[in-house]
C-alpha cells in the first residue's frame, strides 16, 4: 500500500500495518510498525498473532487513535501466543518473555543430528580396524624375533598340562568335600553306615566319571566324613549340657529332679492349653465352614429356583402368544377393551354436559337474585303521603292528649 495515495484519506477508524518506516503518512497514531515476517520460522506467525491479540483490545475502545497514541504496540512488551504448544515446545525454546532463545535457533536439524551420529560410527570403525591391524602386526614381529626353542616349548606345555591337572583335581575334592558337608538326613547313622555309603557313592562317581576327570581320593573323603560326625557328636553334646545347665540354675533349690518335675508339668500343662486352643480353634473353623457353605447351597438353590421359575413363565408366555387361540381371545379382547374406552368416553361427556348446565342454572338464578336484591334496594321503603298521613296522625293524637292534661289541670 503506497502512502501517498491515502494523502486525503480519513484514518480515524482504520489501522495500518507497515514494516518500514521510509514513508509515513501524515496521522502517525493509526500506524503499527512490525518486524518483517519471516516464513522460514514460527517468529512472524507469532508476531501477527500478537497484532490480532493486540486489535481485540483496540476493538473494545471508544477512541481507536488516542488508545494506539497512549498504548503503541511493541513487540518485546508482548507475550508469544502460541499456536501450536506441543510443535513449539519440541522445536523451538522461549525466554520467559516468551520470546525464541538464541542457541534453539542455531539447534541442529534431525537430519544433521542423524549424519552426524553416521559420521562418529564410522570413525568408531575406521579406529578399530585400525586398532587390530596394529595388534597383528605388533604380534607377528614379536614371533619373527624370538628364536625357535621346540625343547623348551615342549617342557613347558608338559608341565603346565600337570599343573592344570593338579588344580581340576583340586577343585574336584574340595567340591566332594562341601557336598558331603551339607547335612541331607535328620536321623543320626552309624560311621560304618556313612563310610560304606560314601564308599559306594564315590565308586559309582568314579565308574562314571568321565575320561578328562581326574581320580577321587577316598580316603580323604572318608576322613571328611568321619570329622564331620564327630563335629555333629562333640555338638550335641555340648548343646545337651548347656540345656542341663540351664535347668539347673533355673531350679530353686538346686535339685534336678524336683526342676525336671517342674518343667515336666509345665510342658505338660502348656501342651494341654495349646491342643485345648488347638480344638476349640478347629471346631470354629468347622462351624463357621459349615455356616458358609450352608449359606452357599442355599443362596444357589434359590438363584437356580428363581431361574428355573423364570424359564417356565417365558416358556408358557411364549407357548400362549403361539397359540391361535390365544391371539383370537387377545384380539377379542383389545376390542372389548376399546368399546369400554369409547362407553367411558361418552360417559365423561354426558357428565360434563350436565355439569356445565348446572354450572350455567346456578349463574343465571345467582344474577338474578343479585339484580332482584338491587330492585328491593333502589325502591323507596314508604311514599310521602302515608308519611305525611302518620305525621299527622301522630300529631293529633299529641294535640288531644296535650288538651287533655290540659282540662284536668284547670279543674
Amino acid at each position: 500500500m503506497v502512502w501517498r495515495e491515502l494523502k486525503d484519506y480519513d484514518a480515524t477508524n482504520t489501522v495500518f500495518l507497515t514494516c518500514t518506516n521510509d514513508v509515513m503518512p501524515p496521522q502517525l497514531n493509526n500506524v503499527i510498525t512490525l518486524s518483517p515476517y519471516d516464513w522460514k520460522t514460527f517468529v512472524g506467525d507469532h508476531v501477527l498473532l500478537k497484532v490480532m491479540q493486540y486489535f481485540e483490545r483496540i476493538r473494545l475502545q471508544s477512541n481507536m487513535a488516542n488508545y494506539i497514541k497512549n498504548n503503541p504496540f511493541v513487540e518485546s512488551d508482548h507475550w508469544h501466543v502460541v499456536s501450536d504448544p506441543m510443535l513449539d515446545r519440541r522445536q523451538i525454546k522461549y525466554s520467559r518473555n516468551g520470546e525464541p532463545m538464541p542457541e534453539a535457533a542455531n539447534k541442529p536439524t534431525k537430519e544433521e543430528r542423524k549424519l552426524k551420529l553416521q559420521e562418529k560410527l564410522w570413525m568408531e570403525r575406521v579406529r578399530a580396524v585400525e586398532d587390530a591391524g596394529q595388534r597383528a602386526q605388533a604380534a607377528s614381529s614379536n614371533k619373527n624375533s624370538q628364536p625357535n626353542k621346540n625343547s623348551q616349548s615342549n617342557k613347558n606345555s608338559q608341565s603346565n598340562k600337570n599343573q592344570q591337572l593338579n588344580k581340576n583335581q583340586q577343585l574336584n575334592k574340595n567340591q566332594q568335600l562341601n557336598k558331603n558337608q551339607q547335612p541331607k538326613r535328620k536321623r543320626k547313622q552309624s560311621p560304618l553306615m556313612d563310610v560304606k555309603r560314601a564308599r559306594v557313592g564315590t565308586e559309582n562317581i568314579e565308574r562314571e566319571r568321565p575320561t578328562g576327570m581326574a581320580p577321587i581320593d577316598l580316603d580323604a573323603l572318608r576322613e571328611a566324613r568321619m570329622r564331620e560326625m564327630e563335629k555333629r557328636s562333640q555338638g550335641d553334646l555340648g548343646r545337651r549340657e548347656e540345656s542341663r545347665s540351664r535347668d539347673e540354675s533355673r531350679s530353686y533349690d538346686g535339685s534336678r529332679s524336683h526342676d525336671r518335675s517342674r518343667s515336666h508339668d509345665k510342658s505338660r500343662s502348656h501342651d494341654k492349653s495349646r491342643s485345648r486352643d488347638e480344638s476349640r480353634r478347629r471346631d470354629f473353623d468347622d462351624h463357621r465352614r459349615h455356616h458358609y457353605d450352608s449359606r452357599r447351597r442355599e443362596g444357589s438353590r434359590r438363584h437356580d429356583y428363581d431361574e428355573s421359575e423364570r424359564d417356565s413363565r417365558r416358556r408358557d408366555y411364549d407357548k400362549s402368544e403361539r397359540d391361535p387361540r390365544r391371539r383370537e381371545y387377545t384380539e377379542l379382547e383389545r376390542s372389548l377393551r376399546r368399546r369400554e374406552h369409547e362407553y367411558n368416553m361418552d360417559v365423561d361427556s354426558d357428565r360434563m354436559k350436565t355439569e356445565h348446565k348446572e354450572m350455567d342454572y346456578e349463574y343465571q338464578r345467582k344474577e338474578e337474585q343479585e339484580r332482584n336484591h338491587e330492585k328491593i334496594i333502589e325502591a323507596p321503603l314508604i311514599s310521602e303521603a302515608e308519611l305525611k298521613a302518620i305525621v299527622d296522625r301522630f300529631t293529633s293524637s299529641i294535640s288531644a292528649e296535650i288538651a287533655a292534661w290540659d282540662k284536668i289541670n284547670k279543674f
